[in-house]
C-alpha cells in the first residue's frame, strides 16, 4: 500500500475517532445539563474515544473511505437520553432539541478551533514553510481532515431524517404528526439511503461554503490549502 494512502487512512480514523467522541459528549453532556443522566449511568459523559467507538462506523468506513478517494465520513456510536428525565425547566421537546443540536455544533465549534490552531502554527512557525517539516505537517493534515470531517458531520447529521439529529430538531419543532415527520419515520430506511446516496453530494455546495467561512474567518485559508493533499 502506498505510503500516501496509508497515512491518509490512519489520519482519517483519528479525525473520526476524535470527531465523533466529542459529537456524543456533547448530546451526553448536554442532556446531563438538563437532568438526564441516562448517558452518565452508561459511562458515555466522558471525550474518552473508547466509549464512543463504533467499530463500523468510526473505524471501519472511514478507513474504506479514505483508501478508495480520500472520501472522509463515518459515525460514532449513539448516546442514548431520556427526554422524561429532564428538568420541569424545559419541556421535553425544548429539552430533545438541544440535545439533538449539540452534536452538530459541537462539530462547528471542533472545526472552528482546528482551524484557529491550524492558523497558530503557521504564524509561530514563521510562515508556511513550517509545514515542510514532517511532524508538524502531518499534524497538520490532521487539522485539516478534522476541519473538513466536522464540517461534514455537522450539516449531514442536520438532515431531517431519522436517525439522524436533524430528525429529532424538527420533530420537537413541528411535533410527532408532522406528515413529513411521518413519512420519513414509515420508510425510514429507504430515506437514509437516499440521504447518503445523494445529500452527501447535495451537501457539497454548503460544506465547502461553511468551511471556507471557517477557514477564511481565522485567515487559515492558505494553511489548510498547503497541508491537505487532495
Amino acid at each position: 500500500m502506498p505510503t500516501e494512502i496509508l497515512l491518509l487512512i490512519v489520519l482519517a480514523v483519528a479525525a473520526m475517532v476524535l470527531s465523533g467522541a466529542v459529537h456524543e459528549w456533547a448530546h451526553a453532556f448536554t442532556a446531563w445539563k438538563l437532568g438526564d443522566d441516562t448517558a452518565a449511568r452508561q459511562g458515555r459523559l466522558t471525550l474518552n474515544p473508547t466509549s464512543h467507538v463504533d467499530p463500523v462506523g468510526t473505524l471501519l468506513f472511514p478507513a474504506i473511505g479514505a483508501a478508495i478517494g480520500g472520501f472522509l465520513f463515518g459515525w460514532a456510536r449513539p448516546v442514548p437520553f431520556s427526554p422524561i428525565r429532564f428538568n420541569r425547566n424545559v419541556t421535553m421537546r425544548q429539552g430533545t432539541l438541544l440535545v439533538a443540536a449539540a452534536g452538530p455544533l459541537s462539530n462547528v465549534v471542533l472545526a472552528a478551533l482546528c482551524c484557529a490552531l491550524l492558523r497558530i502554527i503557521s504564524l509561530a512557525g514563521g510562515g508556511s514553510s513550517v509545514w515542510d517539516n514532517p511532524t508538524v505537517g502531518a499534524f497538520g493534515m490532521l487539522l485539516a481532515a478534522m476541519i473538513w470531517l466536522n464540517v461534514v458531520l455537522a450539516l449531514f447529521n442536520l438532515l431531517p431524517v431519522p436517525p439522524l439529529d436533524g430528525d429529532k430538531v424538527l420533530r420537537s419543532i413541528v411535533g410527532e404528526r408532522n406528515a413529513f415527520v411521518r413519512f420519513t419515520e414509515q420508510y425510514q430506511l429507504a430515506c437514509l439511503l437516499l440521504v447518503f446516496f445523494i445529500g452527501i453530494r447535495l451537501l457539497a455546495g454548503p460544506v465547502m461554503a461553511l468551511m471556507g467561512l471557517l477557514l477564511d474567518l481565522f485567515g487559515a485559508r492558505a494553511d489548510f490549502a498547503a497541508v491537505w493533499p487532495l
